[in-house]
């Protein structure tokens, strides 16, 4: 499991900001480098990004993205067998390469009990 992008405390503090997210992103420039935190940092960039999205954007990415990819992820290991051949082990490592995707989208939302 990939590690959220924020804490809860810090999406507490992000979705209190007076002017909301999105002047927050757009509002104060910020340099984002190289540096010990720098992955930390471009996470927490995509996380609030995304958050600033309108709801209706087909790129923003949602907790129903998330469940249906979970959905999908069960349904499909439930299903597929390894049989030893390439198209096997093919279709399990694209499982497994679904399963990271699932996480890293999860890993910038909120947490659940936030609405954005």
């Amino acid at each position: 499991m990939i590690a959220p992008a924020m804490s809860p405390e810090e999406w507490t503090e992000a979705l209190s900001w007076p002017h909301g997210v999105k002047d927050y992103i757009v509002g104060p420039a910020e340099r984002v480098g190289y540096g010990d935190d720098s992955c930390a940092d471009m996470a927490r960039l995509i996380a609030l990004a995304n958050a600033a999205l309108p709801d209706h954007d087909p790129r923003k990415i949602t907790w129903a993205m998330v469940a249906l990819l979970n959905a999908m992820i069960g349904r499909t290991r439930d299903t597929l067998r390894f049989d030893g051949s390439p198209d096997g082990r093919l279709a399990w490592v694209g499982l497994l390469h679904v399963v990271q995707l699932a996480d890293a989208l999860a890993s910038y939302l909120p947490p659940r009990e936030k609405t954005l």
